[in-house]
């Protein structure tokens, strides 16, 4: 319920690109059921954009340019 909530006021873009709100996600289950490891929140495809390859989530993932080949990345 709590990530839902989240989720109502922010873009799933924004959470993925928010080191607060990533750190907020990924601590719910600890604080809700108190386990003792925590896994990251992410998208693996926002790791793209780093290689200079653009990415929307219009709610589902859009790569304007898709990478096929290593020549495809400036």
């Amino acid at each position: 319920p709590e990530y839902r909530e989240l989720r109502a006021k922010v873009t799933f873009e924004e959470l993925c690109r928010s080191p607060e709100l990533c750190a907020e996600v990924t601590l719910q289950p600890i604080d809700r059921f108190g386990f003792d490891a925590a896994i990251l929140f992410s998208d693996i495809l926002v790791v793209l954009d780093a290689i200079g390859v653009p990415v929307a989530f219009n709610p589902a993932p859009q790569v304007a340019t898709p990478v096929r080949t290593a020549a495809d990345v400036e």
